[in-house]
């Protein structure tokens, strides 16, 4: 009985020792396809802004600014704070997404 036991936990450990060298092969193989893929594609560069849309942005922003000094409101008035708001909103959708 006691050998059964002895000889059981001895056939999981050896079990776990093939267990845990297949994955050390595995992992081996997943680095050495990794180290395989260009830098370029791994790590994936920020992207910058598009000029083009950078100044479409300043350009919204600067006619929001003349739009809302046409409505010759106190910049503390809740109209001018609602149209500010509504314009910011509209100018967010009108743009790409960046």
């Amino acid at each position: 009985m006691f050998t059964e036991r002895v000889s059981t936990c001895f056939g999981g450990v050896e079990r776990l020792r093939r267990e845990n060298q297949r994955q050390r092969q595995l992992n081996q193989q997943l680095s050495e396809q990794v180290a395989e893929i260009p830098t370029q594609q791994r790590v994936q560069q920020p992207t910058q802004p598009d000029l083009e849309a950078v100044r479409d942005s300043e350009a919204l922003l600067a006619k929001r600014d003349r739009v809302l000094a046409d409505l010759k409101l106190g910049k503390q008035a809740p109209g001018y704070k609602a149209a500010v708001k509504a314009l910011d909103r509209f100018i967010k959708e009108v743009q790409p997404p960046s």
